[in-house]
């Protein structure tokens, strides 16, 4: 069966962009299930402590000051995130808030 990755990221104040793009489940559980998880970890501290040093979760180009690699370093792979970073969106200065990620099963291409 056929998947399809959305990736919504957020690129300036709420200025939201989607990406789309067809993945194996092999791709799933390598790359994008082990950033699910350390976004998830991210987002539950940011809420616990309301430190706004953790409000961003994935800064990259003009968006931030530190790079996914910087930031992710101890939890993921340098090939996860670049691997990664392959399905996201990408505005014009960049993105700094990967908003949601959802997967939809795709059952028939009609056309």
């Amino acid at each position: 069966m056929k998947k399809i990755l959305i990736i919504k990221a957020d690129t300036n104040d709420a200025d939201y962009i989607t990406a789309e793009s067809l993945v194996t489940e092999e791709e799933l559980e390598e790359y994008v299930l082990p950033v699910v998880k350390v976004l998830k970890a991210r987002k539950k501290e940011y809420e616990k402590t309301n430190d706004w040093t953790l409000q961003h979760n994935w800064e990259n180009s003009e968006c931030g000051n530190t790079s996914p690699l910087e930031m992710y370093a101890e939890q993921l792979s340098e090939h996860q995130i670049l691997n990664f970073e392959e399905y996201l969106p990408h505005g014009e200065y960049g993105i700094h808030t990967i908003e949601s990620i959802r997967i939809i099963n795709v059952e028939e291409t009609l056309f």
